[in-house]
């Protein structure tokens, strides 16, 4: 069977690190399995947090074209001839890359926003799309450009930014191309964003989404809340006009690399303390443990994100700063195989029900035991249903069943290993939905 090409709007793709990034990767990793072969159309920014290793995983026959945005290609430019000239510092020859060094208005306000507090009406929500809006004519121009000289099937839209589903929707109607939509996380039903905005942020969101919505053949969520929070929201549609592909791990991807023991039982929180996942309840639970007798000579919690001031000023105050580590920046090709020299793994939730930690679903794909803080009840069916094992809940507001599962899993010894048996949370099941998602749309 011939491979079927379809046009990827994916901002964040690799080699950006972040975690919006690492979806899409682990889609176009499988898709070529099911003879569907992307063209991704991406951004990058001279001031994105960079990971070479993980574009060494993007399969040799997928093309992507850095030009979302304006400055993409520039930030291209300097990116590989950093790489080729190893850091040299050649001046004459990066002038003519980068003549002069822009400020990136969405660095600016995202640095602004972690130092608001979660309530605060001046976050992300404050203006809709935020600076992601000024990219949308470029972005769009950049898709005619592609759609004109391929014979595409289909046009597939990871979100965030929402703004490039405005993108998605507007070259779908140009194009009379089907259209999916991948929400990584719901836009204007968020149970948590959407009582933070005024009534004309709502208003504008709503119109902007119900727009897009209406254009797509398919939506997809990341959860079977936020699945049916869209039914309710848009009950004029039809139910199956919307689906859910929840995140997923790849241990092929995430097995690389080396790394030493720890001397101590240490527990891993992979990913950074930030907005609405502030980490105050892993800090009192160590708190807790200090209290109970324990010190960082017996237990440790190795955080591998940023730690805000804030919060570093809260382990101090808590005196319990010998009990962390703030570990440097781990590369998901090497999660897994740095997973394995933790004993255990913990993953804390937002208060919202519509969304699940993307990294719980690395850990599950592991063998080590899992403390998960939530209280999702969506998150205990998902393990239920897949008879996991090796996975203790607690809620997020009780510190002492926290700590007891903490101190539970220091008895039982270091480096257990957990036969978690055949589960559906892996890659390769999740790219198969996506294939037969992109059949439908384009039968």
């Amino acid at each position: 069977m011939p491979e079927r090409k379809f046009l990827y709007i994916s901002p964040y793709f690799p080699p950006q690190s972040r975690v919006g990034a690492l979806r899409p990767l682990k889609f176009v990793k499988h898709l070529l399995d099911h003879h569907w072969l992307p063209v991704v159309l991406a951004d990058l920014s001279s001031s994105d947090e960079i990971d070479p290793e993980l574009e060494k995983a993007i399969p040799s026959k997928v093309e992507v074209v850095r030009n979302y945005s304006s400055h993409a290609g520039k930030a291209e430019s300097k990116y590989y001839f950093d790489r080729k000239t190893n850091g040299r510092n050649d001046r004459r020859s990066k002038a003519r890359l980068v003549k002069k060094k822009k400020i990136n208005p969405s660095a600016l306000w995202s640095n602004f926003v972690q130092f608001l507090p979660n309530d605060s009406p001046f976050g992300p929500e404050f203006i809709p799309l935020g600076s992601h809006s000024l990219n949308i004519l470029h972005a769009i121009k950049a898709s005619r450009e592609l759609l004109r000289r391929g014979n595409y099937k289909a046009i597939l839209v990871n979100a965030d930014p929402y703004a490039s589903l405005l993108v998605g929707a507007q070259i779908s109607r140009e194009f009379n191309l089907p259209l999916a939509l991948d929400l990584r996380d719901p836009w204007t039903v968020c149970d948590v964003r959407r009582k933070l905005r005024f009534w004309p942020q709502r208003k504008i969101n709503d119109l902007l989404e119900r727009r897009v919505v209406e254009t797509a053949s398919k939506v997809i969520l990341n959860t079977d809340k936020a699945m049916d929070a869209y039914r309710h929201h848009y009950r004029d549609l039809p139910a199956d006009h919307f689906t859910v592909i929840r995140n997923h791990g790849d241990v092929e991807l995430s097995c690389s690399g080396q790394f030493p023991l720890p001397g101590v039982f240490t527990m891993l929180y992979f990913g950074s303390f930030r907005r609405f996942v502030e980490g105050t309840q892993l800090l009192m639970a160590l708190a807790e443990l200090r209290r109970r007798g324990y010190d960082g000579t017996q237990v440790q919690l190795l955080v591998t994100g940023n730690i805000w001031g804030c919060t570093k000023k809260l382990i101090e105050n808590m005196d319990i700063k010998d009990m962390i580590v703030d570990h440097p920046f781990v590369s998901y090709t090497q999660v897994g195989s740095f997973m394995r020299t933790m004993d255990m793994l913990i993953s804390v939730s937002s208060k919202s029900i519509q969304r699940i930690p993307s990294k719980f679903f690395d850990y599950a794909v592991s063998d080590r035991p899992i403390l998960s803080i939530s209280d999702n009840p969506e998150l205990e069916k998902i393990v239920s249903s897949q008879h996991m094992s090796g996975i203790t809940f607690s809620s997020l507001n009780d510190v002492n069943a926290i700590a007891d599962a903490m101190e539970t899993a220091i008895a039982g010894g270091r480096r257990r290993t957990i036969d978690r048996g055949a589960i559906n949370l892996d890659s390769v099941t999740a790219s198969a939905m996506l294939a037969r998602v992109l059949d439908e749309i384009s039968a």
